[in-house]
C-alpha cells in the first residue's frame, strides 16, 4: 500500500505521515482488502474545499471530508498483481479541527475519524439512507479502537453527524467532463496529483522555461504579434514546458525503479534529456523566425 500526501497549503494536517498510512493499513486490513493500492490524501482549506463541493456536489459550503473513488478494491476484473489507484481523499484540517469540539472529539481524534470515513468512501461505503449510515458508522466504530483513536463520543453524546448527498466517483468525474467543460478535466489533474503546482515548487528548469515563457508573452505584447504569431509562439512554449515535465517524471519512475547506476537507467534518462533539448533548440529557431516576421526583417 502506498499513500500520496499532498499539503500545497502547508496547512496544519493534525496527522503525521506514519499515522497516516497506519490508519489506512487498518481500514484496508479490517475490509479484507489484501491487494496492493494506492491512495492519494490531499489537505486543503476551507476555502479550497468550499469550491470543490460547490463544484462536484453543488453544495455552496465547506465540508470536512470528500472522497473520489476510483478503482474499486474487488474489482475481479482488475489482474491481482496489478496496484489499484483506489481514489482520492480530501481533508480541511481547519475545518476538523473547528467542529471537534462539537462533537466531543480532540482535532487529532476527529481527523482520524474523517480519514476512516473517506476511506469507508473509497471500499463503497455510503450514508445517504439511514440503514447504509447505520452500517457505515458501525464499521467506523469498530475500526477507531484499531486505529489508535478512541470510541466516537461525538456519535453517542454529541449531535449525530448530518448525512450528506452522494459523494463523487472519480469515474463519474471523468464522465461529466463532456458536459462541464475542460476546466473539470483540469480540476481532476491538480487533485489526483497537484502535478503542476509540485512541479513548479520543485523543479529549477520549470521555473526557468515558466520565466522565458513570461518573457517571450512580454515581448510579444510590445512587438504586437498577431493571432496566428501568438498562436506559434503559445504552441511552442507549451510544448517545451510538456517536454520538461515528461522529463521530470521519467527521471522520477527511473529512480524509484533503481537507485544503481544502472547504463538502461542512464539511457532512460539521457534520452528523455534530449527530447527537451530538441524541443527548446526548436521552439528557439521558431521564436526567432516568429519575431523576426513580426518586425519585418523577413
Amino acid at each position: 500500500m502506498s499513500v500520496l500526501i499532498s499539503n500545497d497549503a502547508e496547512l496544519d494536517t493534525l496527522l503525521d505521515a506514519q499515522e497516516v498510512e497506519h490508519i489506512c493499513e487498518v481500514v484496508l486490513a479490517a475490509e479484507g482488502v489484501e491487494r496492493e493500492v494506492e491512495i492519494s490524501l490531499s489537505y486543503v482549506d476551507e476555502d479550497e474545499m468550499h469550491e470543490l463541493n460547490h463544484e462536484w456536489r453543488g453544495i455552496d459550503r465547506t465540508t470536512d471530508v470528500l472522497s473520489f473513488e476510483c478503482d474499486s478494491a474487488f474489482d475481479e476484473d482488475i489482474p491481482a498483481d496489478e496496484t489499484l489507484e483506489l481514489g482520492d481523499i480530501i481533508l480541511a484540517p481547519e475545518v476538523i479541527a473547528r467542529q471537534a469540539p462539537g462533537f466531543g472529539n480532540s482535532p487529532t481524534d476527529e481527523c482520524r475519524l474523517m480519514l476512516v470515513h473517506g476511506m469507508l468512501h473509497l471500499l463503497g461505503y455510503d450514508h445517504i439512507e439511514d440503514d447504509e449510515a447505520e452500517v457505515m458508522e458501525a464499521r467506523e466504530d469498530a475500526i477507531l479502537p484499531r486505529s489508535g483513536a478512541r470510541a466516537r463520543r461525538g456519535l453517542q453524546a454529541g449531535p449525530r453527524r448530518p448525512h450528506h448527498q452522494p459523494r463523487p466517483r472519480l469515474g463519474a468525474v471523468y464522465d461529466s467532463r463532456i458536459e462541464q467543460g475542460p476546466s473539470v478535466l483540469l480540476k481532476v489533474v491538480l487533485l489526483r496529483r497537484g502535478g503542476f503546482v509540485t512541479a513548479v515548487k520543485t523543479e529549477r528548469n520549470i521555473k526557468v522555461m515558466l520565466v522565458a515563457g513570461v518573457c517571450t508573452v512580454i515581448a510579444g505584447c510590445i512587438v504586437g504579434l498577431d493571432i496566428a504569431e501568438w498562436a506559434t509562439v503559445i504552441i511552442c512554449c507549451g510544448l517545451v514546458i510538456h517536454g520538461e515535465l515528461c522529463n521530470t517524471a521519467m527521471e522520477a519512475i527511473v529512480d524509484l525503479a533503481t537507485q544503481e547506476l544502472h547504463p538502461l537507467a542512464k539511457r532512460a534518462k539521457d534520452i528523455a534529456a534530449a527530447s527537451v533539448y530538441v524541443l527548446s533548440i526548436t521552439a528557439a529557431i521558431v521564436g526567432l523566425l516568429v519575431f523576426a516576421h513580426a518586425l519585418d526583417f523577413i
